[in-house]
């Protein structure tokens, strides 16, 4: 076994990595190129500490070392005492000094944040609340590439204030993440001897679940009525799988106060109906499928109506999308926040699909400028509804193959501002490579292929066949969930 200068406890070797292989799993599925990785950092916080070292940090070949934290205990005290429960103190029979002992614990965290910032910027640092282990106030660390991290959107607040208090809501649906996988490894290391037994996570999906529900405390909180605060995630689910009448369910909820200027209520209901009253519910997001959209206190529902101009900046009004059945997504001022498909909540990167799009066109066409093609593609990706775009320099002679299962029209030049009209009908667009329009509404033809999957729509099967008959074609499929697809993938 090795010997560890760092010692903190004896299992931390086994820790470490498997905090680390936790981010990755955790982490990919939402953005595969946030390159997520944890160490650990520990004070020694007690003088029968079993390890010789004031500070150590885990692995030991980390780019961290602990010099670095040397002076962490002032910037841990300024943190604390800007804090303002700092000066705050429990009545008995709580411990008088509770707030204060929670203030100095998160002081530690963010210092250690801000130091770490300060000596990489171009990573993103998240710690966790210090936990003692065998002496040790132990802090997991989670990093992500900062770029890639700063290209999703977020609010701009963690907190709403009411009255003199605030309270904690999600920024966006990685940090949510993030506070629900620390919250799980600190419960780890609470437990004896952390790390001895593993896996660290054996549910990574309730994991995304636990931060889609801590994500929609923003929206309750923006209704401002909190009988319906602790389940209004589970509620949108319920919703999202509700027929009328055979179809399936479409429309808008908004989570907004009553009072809120910026909204206009058409249609105002005499008795609110409880959010809880599924069947209600549905029958008026069928009212509402249009140009209404349905307002609810986060309790009930009390009109339809529209919004009108809404500065983003006050952060109080949240749009809940219902796609089709168990697929739904949350919007803040028309921003994507969470995408979520038959009970699991995803996160569609920002821009995802674009390095690929251009790294397949460059790939399959050699020596072409793709930079139109780019742009189209960008547009379709842009789509809130289900696409797919065929580019081939054989345009011109697939669409007059294709012509009876297909609109033809004469050439034209094709820009991103006219995909919105020619992806308004089903089936795929057809253009050359350079940029001209041959066919829309093609029903796409190919032999059956292995990288088709039952777990996926016709759409994006029928790409997969087409895509794989010949090597001059790029085939760009956005899904109705939202998922987008660029193929031929690379080998």
């Amino acid at each position: 076994m090795t010997t560890l200068t760092n010692f903190m406890w004896q299992w931390q070797h086994i820790f470490q990595p498997l905090a680390a292989d936790s981010a990755r799993r955790l982490f990919d599925p939402i953005d595969p190129h946030l390159k997520p990785d944890a160490f650990l950092v520990g004070f020694r916080d007690d003088d029968d500490a079993e390890g010789q070292e004031p500070i150590c940090v885990h692995p030991e070949e980390c780019r961290f070392q602990p010099e670095l934290f040397e002076r962490v205990s002032e910037r841990a005290e300024q943190a604390a005492s800007e804090d303002p429960r700092y000066s705050w103190r429990c009545s008995a029979p709580s411990d008088s000094d509770l707030y204060l002992k929670m203030a100095v614990r998160d002081g530690l965290r963010r210092a250690v944040e801000q130091i770490l910032t300060e000596q990489d910027a171009n990573s993103v640092f998240f710690a966790s609340e210090p936990t003692l282990v065998n002496g040790y106030a132990v802090l997991v660390i989670v990093q992500f590439d900062r770029a890639r991290f700063d290209a999703h959107y977020r609010l701009t607040r963690d907190f709403v204030q009411k009255v003199q208090m605030r309270y904690r809501v999600g920024r966006s649906f990685i940090e949510t993440t993030v506070e629900s996988y620390l919250e799980a490894l600190v419960e780890k290391l609470k437990q004896p001897d952390p790390g001895e037994g593993f896996p660290l996570i054996k549910d990574y999906l309730s994991i995304h679940r636990a931060s889609a529900e801590r994500l929609m405390r923003a929206p309750a909180w923006a209704g401002e009525d909190l009988l319906g605060f602790p389940d209004i995630y589970e509620v949108c689910n319920m919703i999202s799988l509700q027929n009328y009448e055979g179809s399936e369910g479409a429309g808008r909820l908004v989570f907004v106060r009553k009072d809120h200027p910026a909204i206009k209520i058409d249609l105002k209901l005499r008795m609110p109906v409880p959010v809880r009253d599924l069947g209600a519910i549905r029958k008026l997001l069928q009212m509402g499928s249009g140009k209404l959209c349905l307002f609810s206190d986060s309790s009930t529902v009390y009109g339809l109506g529209t919004v009108g101009e809404y500065d983003p900046a006050g952060e109080d009004i949240f749009v809940v999308r219902f796609v089709k059945r168990f697929t739904w997504e949350l919007f803040h001022a028309d921003h994507l926040m969470m995408h979520c498909r038959e009970g699991r909540p995803q996160l569609q990167a920002p821009a995802l699909a674009a390095a690929p799009v251009r790294e397949t066109l460059e790939r399959v066409f050699a020596g072409k400028n793709v930079d139109q093609l780019v742009a189209l593609a960008n547009a379709v990706i842009a789509q809130r509804h289900g696409a797919m775009l065929v580019i081939t320099p054989s345009a011109a002679g697939e669409a007059e193959r294709l012509a009876k299962q297909a609109t033809v029209v004469e050439p034209f030049d094709l820009i991103p501002d006219l995909i919105d009209l020619v992806t308004a009908i089903d089936g795929a667009v057809l253009v050359d490579l350079d940029c001209k329009c041959h066919a829309i509404g093609v029903i796409l033809d190919g032999l059956a292929s292995d990288k088709c999957t039952s777990a996926r729509g016709a759409r994006y099967n029928s790409g997969v066949r087409y895509a794989y008959q010949k090597s001059d074609r790029v085939v760009l499929v956005k899904s109705e969930d939202g998922m987008v697809n660029v193929l031929p993938e690379p080998d």
